[in-house]
């Protein structure tokens, strides 16, 4: 069984803030595991001691009826015992020879057997040791180093995502810009040619005026349509 002094925890030559604090923790697991280990001892023997007891009452239970049909039978084959010697003595006293072989015969045949002895089985909790192994250790802290690298990789990808949508909204605000600077350019420069189309154009006959025709003439010759 191991001692006290090789279940202890080694400490490491190493020494500094976050060294100390990984010792610490170490050290309550040390701790920990030393108790579980006295307490499970304690389990163990408590569990052989009344397993041991639970098959010594089995024991005596099973003597005492073994007892009991020993007596019995015992007193049975006193019984018959007497009543026969009654017999053979009549038998010698008459001189029954045949009859005495007859009767020896018999007392031969008879057989005194006590109760047998047989096995049952009986369900039995065994107290096992289930021994962990390293794969479990080293599963545990490859998960938290995998944990740990996931959130530094979702970290990252924030940042980058940010970044990528302040360029994109920075991207839409100047193209925005840049529409609606178009736009307004586009709505104040009014369309020069269908403005002159339109003033040098006779409304009713579509007719184009020469350029010799005043404003005053182009009104006369569309009067002149309604008279």
């Amino acid at each position: 069984m191991t001692d006290g002094s090789e279940r202890r925890c080694r400490k490491t030559r190493l020494t500094n803030e976050y060294v100390n604090e990984i010792n610490a923790v170490f050290a309550k697991h040390c701790e920990i595991m030393e108790d579980d280990y006295k307490s499970k001892i304690v389990q163990i023997d408590e569990w052989c001691s009344n397993f041991i007891q639970e098959i010594n009452d089995h024991a005596t239970k099973q003597k005492y009826l073994l007892d009991n049909v020993y007596n019995n039978e015992k007193c049975l084959l006193k019984k018959q015992l007497e009543e026969n010697l009654e017999v053979t003595d009549n038998y010698y006293n008459a001189q029954q020879e045949s009859l005495f072989n007859e009767l020896r015969k018999a007392c031969q045949k008879l057989k005194y057997k006590l109760s047998e002895l047989r096995y049952s089985k009986s369900e039995v909790d065994f107290l096992n040791v289930v021994e962990r192994t390293e794969e479990t250790d080293k599963d545990a802290l490859k998960s938290a180093r995998n944990r740990r690298r996931h959130r530094r990789n979702d970290d990252k990808r924030t940042e980058n995502n940010a970044s990528s949508e302040t360029r994109s909204s920075d991207s839409t605000l100047n193209s925005e810009h840049i529409t609606d600077s178009q736009q307004a350019n586009s709505t104040s420069e009014p369309n020069d040619s269908s403005k002159d189309d339109s003033d040098n154009k006779c409304p009713l006959c579509y007719m184009m005026f020469p350029s010799s025709f005043t404003r005053i003439n182009r009104l006369e010759h569309a009067n002149a349509h309604m008279e």
